[in-house]
């Protein structure tokens, strides 16, 4: 069975896959949500046009996965059968709420409208990064760091993606930073930098 992942290379949902799926061979086709051209072809594969979409390649037939949960379940029962405790998917779900919320903020600063307006929805999406990244900090100092190799890698995405958009001040959380550090001069992390 081959893969191939598409999505954008600055996306931190997306380059969460593209470390996972490395010791799979994977392919990964470039795309940009914002391209005329690539967003028409993501019309024809996905309803809901969100990267990344995995597309599975089985001998007479081809198959594609939407979203990053679907791909993660599917591919760690195929393949890696690692262990997910509820623990691990409490923090996925809020590693996930975080990044969410932070990419609807950037999507509105880029169509500028105003992120800091005193408005319901806006206000609910800073609460939820800081509700999430409180969490997360703390659930690090408590020594419950995830086992999951998959979550390590979608928090520090998390991570560096915030740092890279400029979207959130981490200053405060530096168990998170803690993490950044040990893991950023890894050469994965290191390829896949959206930077580049």
């Amino acid at each position: 069975m081959k893969y191939t992942l598409i999505g954008s290379t600055t996306s931190p949902y997306v380059r969460r896959f593209r470390i996972y799926l490395k010791t799979l061979g994977c392919d990964f086709q470039g795309t940009s949500v914002f391209d005329p051209k690539d967003r028409a072809v993501l019309k024809e594969i996905s309803p809901i046009l969100k990267i990344p979409i995995l597309k599975i390649h089985h001998t007479n037939s081809t198959q594609y996965l939407y979203e990053s949960r679907v791909i993660f379940n599917y591919i760690n029962k195929t393949h890696f059968k690692q262990e997910v405790t509820l623990q691990d998917e409490n923090f996925l779900s809020v590693i996930d709420g975080v990044n969410d919320s932070l990419i609807t903020l950037y999507l509105m600063k880029l169509s500028q409208m105003t992120i800091e307006e005193d408005k319901r929805f806006v206000m609910a999406q800073h609460e939820r990064v800081q509700a999430g990244l409180t969490f997360l900090n703390e659930e690090i100092l408590k020594s419950n760091k995830p086992v999951c190799d998959y979550i390590v890698v979608s928090l520090y995405c998390l991570i560096d993606w915030i740092k890279f958009r400029e979207l959130a001040d981490l200053s405060s959380y530096g168990e998170l930073e803690k993490l950044y550090q040990e893991l950023r001069s890894q050469e994965d992390y290191k390829l896949t930098d959206p930077r580049n």
